[in-house]
């Protein structure tokens, strides 16, 4: 059985590091044959091209290209395709354009990892597409925002399949401490956010959850780092922390090749998100035992339940997520206790195994029905 995975994300993000796992997976390279069509030179592409996998690409012009589609179309038939893997929207949509002007008629199975903050009528018609034969759903929240999306009559496609992480991952030793990147940071308590710098992400709220922390610390205990792939929205956000007079104790790291090595270095990471799906550096941040508070966006929820895995504050509000670290800070017995339970629950429920052995179900599942 050929899967061929299809992404044309130009950045790299937990929704790639998901795809490298399922490419890297002896459990399902034992089972299947997996192949690859991405953009040129993406990070996906760069890190794909360390497997010994068939890579095919496609250039970053205009998803709406005909000429792009037929290209595509022709990867599709070299690549011989049982089952085609697509992975987020923008690739959806140059399948879509393949599906109507080039007969296309592969079976796809579509991964959900989050909703946008409205449904378009192309969403409506790329989502129901008839070769769709499963909507892979990150979380019980996406599944549910795809019911008034989704025609009812296509309700059985849509399944969860919660994503999981290497549990045994090492930290890497060869690369720079925090405190070798930011010597200031030295002795301080040490706040983290990994995300890239995208409006989802509500950045300007994790701001300003620094700066309460800030005039509340009559010590100056706090250090807060930002890592993250830098996007349009940096110059603002830059901008923010000089004029919130954060910049002793804020820093933006930039992106990172192995951000979650920082995880290890962190006292606290904090998410300030007002959309996700279920973010994957979350499951991370447990693994590695490192304490979590989140906004309550999307599905986050279904991994960090308040006062038992991590802490949960209400979306744009600051303030509250300022309260909530504090009371982990003020309670370390309790910490402790979360931390430890949000790892407990994490290798129990978002292993990397459990997640092919539901994947590799699905596929046999698509591949033996009409």
């Amino acid at each position: 059985m050929n899967i061929v995975h299809f992404s044309d994300a130009k950045f790299w993000g937990g929704n790639e590091q998901q795809i490298l796992l399922l490419l890297k997976s002896d459990y399902l390279n034992e089972r299947i044959n997996q192949k690859l069509i991405c953009l040129n030179g993406s990070p996906l592409h760069q890190k794909a091209e360390t497997l010994d996998i068939e890579i095919y690409t496609i250039d970053s012009s205009s998803k709406y290209s005909l000429r792009q589609a037929k290209r595509y179309m022709q990867l599709l038939q070299k690549a011989k395709a049982d089952i085609v893997h697509i992975h987020n929207s923008g690739a959806l949509t140059r399948h879509y354009l393949s599906y109507h002007y080039k007969n296309n008629d592969f079976k796809v199975v579509f991964s959900k990892k989050g909703l946008s903050s409205s449904s378009t009528m192309f969403s409506r018609l790329k989502y129901n597409m008839k070769t769709i034969r499963k909507i892979i759903c990150v979380s019980e929240y996406v599944r549910k925002g795809l019911l008034e999306t989704v025609f009812h009559r296509n309700h059985h496609k849509l399944e969860v399949i919660y994503d999981g992480i290497d549990l045994n991952y090492i930290p890497n030793p060869e690369i720079m401490s925090l405190t070798e990147h930011f010597p200031e940071s030295k002795g301080k308590i040490i706040i983290g956010n990994i995300a890239n710098h995208s409006v989802a992400k509500d950045l300007p709220t994790f701001i300003q959850f620094a700066k309460e922390l800030k005039e509340k610390d009559t010590e100056n205990r706090f250090f807060f780092i930002q890592i993250g792939e830098e996007t349009k929205e940096t110059p603002q956000l830059i901008r923010i922390v000089k004029n919130e007079d954060l910049s002793s104790c804020f820093r933006f790291f930039g992106f990172s090749k192995d951000a979650r090595t920082y995880l290890y270095q962190m006292d606290y990471f904090v998410m300030s998100s007002i959309r996700e799906g279920l973010p994957f550096v979350i499951m991370e941040a447990m693994n590695a035992r490192c304490p979590v508070v989140s906004t309550a966006a999307g599905g986050i929820p279904e991994l960090v339940f308040h006062h038992k895995t991590g802490m949960l504050s209400k979306i744009e509000d600051y303030k509250d997520l300022a309260i909530q670290l504090r009371y982990l800070f003020d309670h370390p017995e309790e910490k402790l206790k979360m931390t430890q339970a949000a790892y407990n629950y994490v290798q129990q429920k978002h292993s990397e195994q459990l997640n092919m052995e539901h994947t590799l179900q699905l596929y046999l599942e698509v591949y033996t029905h009409d």
